[in-house]
């Protein structure tokens, strides 16, 4: 399903996130997010981004039905494969020229904080929310260039 666009201002666009319930990261939700931004750039090419989910969930991360399989037949050329398109919609949106904002309206694990973190600022609903990336306490560093670069790039717009 495509994820909706309404301009609630002149110069703003809500993108609201609703490929599955949870919106878990998928190759749809992959689909999903650059089909959206394609179309911000063509028809709301003046706006800033606001982009949301739909529910309790911001976006759960990692679709495990869809990734377990993928791992466990350990071909490192589809992990690549998977790891390119992965890294290109991390940085479709880090990168996107006008400014986003992730409207974190429920929890957000793993990938789906990656999310918010690569829009320039993020703002939360009020309520017990959870923010986790869980591939720390297991010992995978979730830092890739997108979110490393993220976490330096607020840092030094929070410095000035």
């Amino acid at each position: 399903m495509p994820w909706t666009i309404e301009r609630k201002h002149p110069h703003v666009a809500v993108v609201t996130m609703n490929t599955n319930k949870v919106n878990a990261q998928n190759p749809a939700f992959f689909a999903d997010l650059h089909a959206a931004f394609d179309r911000l750039e063509a028809e709301f090419n003046d706006c800033a981004v606001v982009l949301t989910g739909s529910g309790a969930v911001f976006t759960a991360g990692l679709d495990f039905d869809y990734h377990f399989p993928l791992f466990a037949r350990r071909s490192l050329q589809e992990i690549d494969a998977w790891f390119d398109a992965y890294r290109a919609t991390n940085l479709r949106l880090f990168t996107y020229p006008r400014p986003t904002v992730a409207a974190i309206n429920g929890h957000a694990y793993a990938g789906g904080l990656i999310t918010a973190l690569d829009c320039d600022h993020r703002i939360a609903a009020e309520g017990p929310l959870q923010f986790s990336l869980n591939e720390v306490p297991i010992g995978i560093s979730p830092c890739q260039p997108s979110t490393a670069r993220s976490s330096s790039r607020r840092s030094v717009r929070a410095l000035r």
